[in-house]
């Protein structure tokens, strides 16, 4: 169930990059009033991601071999990436 949960949610942040980087790109785009919620929408859930991997990245500093990598991989599943590595590395103790 999870893994069907990942893969969405990596699909829709991918599909978020696209379309905030095409209004960027190519400002008539969002003259619609649909497409500019839509353009927020996707800017919103870019933000909270990138929230999230900054989270992922402070708490696995000490604890993981590449942080980096885990915090790219938060930003991309998100809230469940996030879980995942909070429970792989809950019971780690600090170096």
């Amino acid at each position: 169930m999870f893994k069907t949960l990942k893969i969405i949610a990596t699909f829709s942040i991918i599909i978020s990059l696209i379309i905030v980087i095409s209004s960027f790109l190519v400002p008539a785009i969002t003259t619609s009033y649909f497409i500019k919620i839509i353009t927020w929408l996707a800017f919103i859930a870019l933000i909270s991601h990138f929230i999230e991997a900054i989270i992922a990245f402070i708490y696995t500093y000490n604890k993981a071999d590449n942080p980096l990598r885990l915090a790219i991989y938060t930003f991309f599943t998100g809230t469940l990436g996030l879980r995942e590595i909070w429970n792989n590395y809950r019971k780690t103790p600090n170096s």
